[in-house]
């Protein structure tokens, strides 16, 4: 695969694309009605591709801003990676995130976030799992006695975009990698047609809305596709609401931050299962911008050396304190691969739960380390 080269993959390659899709991803397609150039959005998509023309490997960046330790930085979300058989095991992903990490570089992008076919495949580029998604299926029947006291309103899909966006952003404020949306993004993440699609979307009160989409037969449901509040006063608003179902409709789905336990809403806990899973994965492509812009409240004073075999510039020892960080030579007080520090500095776990995976080693000063790696709310409620 050497004389392969990386391009930009345009409408002209569609015929390829779809090739690689049903061939990567087990997707059926018709090659003669379902190659249109027009519709074909190429946005962020990159090819690895033979000397003929053909696209053997293609992966596409998603730009996004997220939150931080109550900053916005740049987050590089990573979509639609797929390889033709034939080419597998040959590097030709590995070629494409170099060139992915070599682009966020250069835009100053902090972290990378994918939603994984194989956690095991995506450690090897250096991701991590930093959160579990909480999931909950409700029977409906049991949400009939919570009521909705707040005006409520329905609107139609693209109405109140900036009004959803408003309740979105303070509803995850508070949670790191959670993204800023755009109109745009909020357009997508509330899209569904109320009579076509049997899509609803309503606002309740001032600080509240809902998006979900009804099902009557196989399986009886109503899936929620977003939500958020500005106040935790509005969710047994919004189970009341779909508690107005029963009994058509027999069970809710729906997921949650972890640090709001629907469980607290409802009487008949036997009637409601939450499971947790393991969500999407996380990459620091900029390790000295993350120790930089981490909280540091306490003034924590220590070193860290972090290895990465995919970004170089990331290699190196840091002095932490009060006033910022710098390379230094001293021995670091704590050792860790890069895969351990993303879920580290995000703050998955503090670094007493830390020190017990293999890849990283705690040298010494466990007092300074205890103040800058704590446990922190995470919560990342887009797909991509």
């Amino acid at each position: 695969m050497e004389n392969f080269v990386i391009r930009p993959v345009t409408k002209e390659d569609v015929l390829e694309t779809e090739k690689l899709a049903t061939l990567a991803w087990l997707n059926p397609c018709d090659l003669e009605k379902d190659c249109d150039p027009e519709t074909f959005n190429t946005d962020g998509m990159m090819g690895l591709v033979t000397p003929e023309n053909e696209i053997a490997a293609y992966i596409t960046e998603i730009p996004f801003e997220s939150n931080f330790d109550g900053h916005k930085v740049g987050m590089n979300g990573i979509s639609c990676v797929g390889t033709k058989p034939e080419y597998r095991y040959g590097g030709a992903i590995r070629r494409l995130f170099a060139k992915v990490f070599e682009n966020s570089s250069q835009r100053g992008q902090v972290f990378s976030v994918l939603f994984p076919f194989s956690h095991k495949f995506y450690r090897k580029m250096g991701y991590e799992s930093f959160s579990y998604r909480h999931s909950y299926t409700i029977e409906n029947d049991m949400l009939t006695a919570l009521k909705v006291t707040s005006p409520l309103r329905r609107i139609e899909e693209g109405e109140e975009l900036e009004l959803i966006n408003s309740i979105h952003s303070q509803f995850t404020q508070k949670y790191n990698l959670a993204v800023t949306r755009t109109l745009e993004r909020a357009k997508y993440d509330n899209r569904g047609d109320t009579y076509k699609d049997l899509v609803s979307h309503f606002i309740i009160g001032d600080g509240a809305y809902v998006s979900y989409k009804l099902s009557r037969f196989n399986p009886s449901e109503i899936n929620v596709t977003d939500w958020a509040v500005t106040d935790e006063k509005y969710i047994p608003e919004i189970l009341g609401l779909f508690g107005r179902y029963s009994p058509m409709i027999k069970t809710v789905q729906m997921t949650a931050p972890p640090d709001i336990v629907l469980e607290a809403y409802v009487d008949a806990a036997a009637k409601l299962t939450h499971t947790v899973n393991y969500g999407p994965m996380v990459r620091v492509l900029d390790v000295e911008k993350a120790l930089r812009l981490a909280a540091n409240p306490l003034g924590a004073d220590f070193t860290i050396a972090v290895e990465d075999d995919g970004i170089e510039a990331n290699n190196a020892t840091w002095h932490v304190f009060s006033g910022g960080v710098e390379k230094t030579d001293a021995p670091p007080d704590v050792r860790c691969d890069i895969r351990a520090f993303a879920p580290m500095i995000l703050g998955s776990y503090a670094i007493n739960c830390a020190k017990a995976r293999a890849d990283v080693c705690v040298n010494g000063n466990l007092g300074e380390l205890e103040k800058f790696f704590i446990e922190k709310k995470i919560y990342l409620d887009d797909s991509f």
